[in-house]
């Protein structure tokens, strides 16, 4: 799959998400990591920036899955709003703010099942 408006860049435990601009300027990277020891003016933005760009490709995968099998749905359904809305994902926001600890870490495990789940569809969709 070739993302269109993100671009991921795995590096291990510092991977980053890329921001595509359409007006031709060039890729702006955020880093998938966040640390309350690293200074930085806007580190949970810039983090939050980045869980966007991630739950953006996993929409557009969980659509192409879609397109394959119209009768298949991800166990935890991923809304991204038009605009400047909140992502969520099983209805939990994905953003991290510090002091939503126990609802954030539960969306985050949705979105590993719903990977866990990608990575089922795939396998048994490869040959076709």
């Amino acid at each position: 799959i070739v993302f269109k408006t993100h671009e991921l860049i795995p590096m291990g435990a510092c991977s980053k998400i890329g921001v595509r601009h359409t007006d031709g300027r060039a890729t702006t990277e955020y880093g998938l990591f966040y640390s309350d020891e690293s200074f930085s003016f806007f580190g949970k933005r810039n983090f939050n920036t980045a869980l966007g760009g991630l739950f953006h490709c996993l929409k557009d995968v969980i659509n192409v899955a879609a397109r394959r099998d119209r009768t298949i749905t991800p166990p935890h359904e991923v809304i991204i709003p038009s605009g400047r809305g909140e992502i969520t994902i099983g209805g939990l926001p994905i953003a991290f703010d510090g002091s939503n600890g126990e609802s954030w870490s539960k969306a985050m495990k949705y979105l590993l099942t719903d990977l866990k789940w990608l990575v089922a569809f795939t396998t048994k969709h490869i040959d076709r």
